[in-house]
């Protein structure tokens, strides 16, 4: 697990505490207790100091000097007092474990040989004591004995109380010390912390104002100064990304716009030739037909002549339509109320066959006096071809909406939607190619979104086409404005 700035502050501090402790638990416990090893020599060498006067006053009378070497020992609480001769032999009292059994004649020979006749002793029956060897006026020593329990219950008492106070202090530190640390460093990071998350997520408020005159301030202050210059160049950066956008976008419709020129100058260049090398004949083929029509002919001839008549008109129709827009327009100026022509155009198809099982509806609102910079009878083709298009795409069954909006200050939206098949993927980019059709070969010629995509373009408009397989297809025209 890896720790936080916060944890390993704490970790550090605790650390610190507990060392502390330790160190200082580690000296008093070793001050107290060299006090009371002190403290129990002191205690043996003033008990061996009133003895030796008893001792000396009570040489003759054994009983007595047993009697009150018994005394001494249970109100001193001591192991043993005795009374030994020169060779280190105990003399009283008589019943008693000698000295030399006690400790060992070298170990009273030890302590014998120390300035203070006092050091500790081991005793293989007693453990540990306090001894003391007094050498006594006229000859012989006076050897007294303290164990070491007392002794080592006090020290156990002192240092079980110091262990509590140390805890009680070391909490109490950790305590003030995570104060002063929160104070002093953990609300100063949290604070940096948050402005550095300011930065990094892109805010505009990037640090409050007011800054601390410590390593901190300075910190922050050149952290403001980074957040600054990561503003100024992410701004510059969007500007840059938009500018490339924009640019990008006028090269695809540059791009878009010159291969459709190219396309149109091909159409061009075949509706001359077309016009003269055919234009001329269809004419005459007409007008013979008119003739052969106004003679006494049956019934079977008259049907023939009106096939002939129907398709001879329907090549003239399309030879008409490549002669219109092959060559520019845009000298045909005007101006058309797109909420009245919508009504009206939708009010021409209705009762026509295509779309009497077809759920026509139309949606949304322009304000009054909003027209559109195009002349009524072209908007009119174009949305006749758009809301024809749609009824084949329907099949007879289906729903078809129309939609008018204002786009923003300058341009309207006029929107044709249905519910049928959708256009695949693979042709999505050639619906506006001249002569391209997915209808059956003598159902279309191709030139219908083409001849849209034609007029709405030169008229300063756009025409966008929004389809998914099996979702249905929506062709949306924007048109300049005029109020």
């Amino acid at each position: 697990m890896r720790l936080g700035l916060k944890g390993k502050l704490a970790l550090v501090l605790g650390g610190t505490l507990v060392l502390a402790f330790a160190a200082i638990y580690f000296s008093v416990s070793r001050f107290i207790t060299s006090v009371l090893v002190d403290e129990e020599f002191r205690m043996l060498r003033l008990t061996a100091d009133t003895v030796t006067p008893l001792v000396m006053d009570l040489p003759q009378d054994r009983g007595q000097l047993n009697a009150a070497l018994e005394s001494v020992r249970a109100a001193g609480g001591l192991a043993a007092v005795q009374v030994l001769n020169a060779q280190l032999e105990t003399v009283a009292p008589a019943e008693c474990t000698p000295a030399e059994v006690m400790v060992g004649r070298e170990r009273l020979q030890t302590l014998e040989a120390l300035t203070d006749g006092t050091g500790p002793l081991r005793s293989p029956g007693l453990g540990s004591l306090f001894a003391a060897l007094r050498p006594l006026p006229g000859g012989g020593h006076l050897f007294l004995a303290r164990p070491s329990e007392p002794f080592e219950r006090r020290c156990s008492s002192i240092t079980t109380l110091l262990m509590l106070w140390g805890v009680v202090l070391v909490l109490a530190l950790i305590a003030a010390g995570s104060v002063l640390m929160r104070h002093v460093l953990l609300r100063p990071i949290d604070r940096l912390l948050a402005e550095a998350g300011a930065v990094a997520t892109g805010g505009r408020e990037l640090l409050a104002d007011g800054v601390d005159a410590d390593e901190f301030g300075v910190l922050r202050t050149s952290l403001k100064t980074m957040a600054e210059r990561i503003r100024q160049d992410r701004k510059r950066i969007e500007q840059q990304v938009e500018e490339l956008t924009r640019v990008n976008q006028e090269l695809t419709q540059a791009q878009e716009q010159l291969i459709r020129t190219e396309k149109l100058a091909s159409v061009g260049q075949l509706a001359a030739g077309v016009a003269h090398e055919i234009g001329n004949p269809i004419s005459i083929i007409l007008g013979y037909l008119d003739l052969l029509e106004k003679e006494n002919t049956g019934d079977a001839v008259r049907q023939t002549l009106s096939k002939l008549r129907k398709n001879t008109e329907r090549i003239d129709r399309t030879l008409r339509n490549l002669m219109d827009f092959s060559h520019p327009a845009g000298d045909e100026k005007g101006l058309c109320s797109i909420a009245h022509e919508v009504r009206e155009v939708m009010d021409l198809l209705a009762p026509q066959k295509a779309f009497s099982c077809l759920e026509m509806r139309l949606e949304g609102t322009l304000p009054p006096g909003v027209s559109a910079a195009i002349p009524p009878s072209r908007f009119k083709q174009v949305l006749l071809n758009l809301l024809i298009n749609a009824a084949d795409a329907l099949a007879g069954k289906g729903r078809i909406v129309v939609t008018m909006a204002r786009k923003d200050d300058r341009r309207i939206q006029i929107s044709v939607a249905d519910n049928g098949p959708g256009i695949p993927a693979d042709i999505y980019l050639k619906v506006f190619d001249p002569f391209f059709t997915t209808k059956g070969v003598g159902k279309g010629t191709g030139l219908g979104l083409f001849v849209c995509h034609t007029i709405v373009s030169r008229y300063g408009g756009e025409i966008a086409l929004e389809s998914k397989p099996g979702q249905g297809a929506t062709f949306t025209v924007t048109l300049p404005m005029m109020v």
